[in-house]
């Protein structure tokens, strides 16, 4: 097991259809089966559904929070801010909840926080495996991605700018932590990046693959987001500002107060 004990995975959660608890399930279970860390979940929806499938062996690496919420759009940005607050280690993680990597691949991308060699990072830079869900009930018996790779298929054909993201915390709160005004699905993941990159922070990506395991999808994982207009003109707003007009666009930020 590598021990990560100086980092938590914060993991955002919306329980939306059946098979998005096979694959949390999934997602917990490999991470605590390789690595010895936190876990954070935040699951917000109009009542809590993850609390069911809490396992006793969770309790003493994982933590849990429900955030009710009536709308049906997914707020994930104020969820890892919640989250982000909560967290006590010098290293946090924006987990997807439905991606998993070689262990190896965790362990390099906290190294390099680590070491100060970076700030925030990636743990892959190669295109995306898609895990079918006829799949999964076979890899959640081993929890190995070995033997299942050879079988797999690209689901992208380049890395995504999300899925999973490590950390410095300090540097994460002093950049405006996540941008709340994006709600639902997209681009808040590109937009973190390249605001990230236009603060002065060092950006960077380990070697290896991101793996997703499949599951039914909503407006809150495509396009069809009623607020994805909106979410576009914010990302395109950031992208026009020079660093210093960027500055003071967050320092108006309420969740930073």
């Amino acid at each position: 097991m590598i021990n990560l004990r100086d980092v938590t995975f914060m993991i955002p959660l919306k329980m939306e259809s059946e098979d998005r608890k096979k694959v949390i399930n999934l997602v917990i279970e490999y991470v605590l089966k390789h690595l010895d860390t936190k876990i954070i979940i935040c699951e917000e929806g109009v009542s809590p559904k993850f609390s069911q499938l809490m396992k006793r062996e969770w309790y003493p690496k994982l933590t849990y929070i429900f955030r009710k919420n009536e709308n049906e759009l997914f707020h994930k940005t104020k969820n890892l801010n919640l989250m982000a607050r909560k967290a006590t280690t010098p290293i946090i993680v924006s987990l997807d909840s439905d991606v998993i990597f070689y262990p190896h691949q965790y362990q390099n991308a906290a190294h390099l926080i680590r070491g100060n060699i970076v700030d925030f990072c990636y743990p892959f830079n190669q295109p995306t495996h898609n895990i079918p869900m006829s799949f999964q009930s076979k890899f959640g018996m081993t929890l190995n991605l070995t033997s299942l790779e050879p079988i797999l298929k690209f689901e992208h054909p380049s890395p995504p700018p999300g899925g999973c993201f490590f950390m410095n915390k300090d540097k994460f709160i002093k950049a405006g932590m996540e941008n709340e005004n994006f709600i639902s699905w997209g681009p808040e993941d590109v937009e973190r990046r390249d605001r990230l990159i236009k603060l002065g922070y060092r950006v960077a990506s380990s070697d290896g693959k991101l793996f997703h395991l499949e599951h039914s999808r909503t407006f809150n994982s495509n396009t069809t987001n009623p607020l994805f207009s909106n979410n576009e003109q914010e990302y395109q707003k950031i992208l026009n500002m020079s660093q210093d007009q960027l500055k003071q666009y967050i320092g108006t930020w309420q969740w930073t107060k």
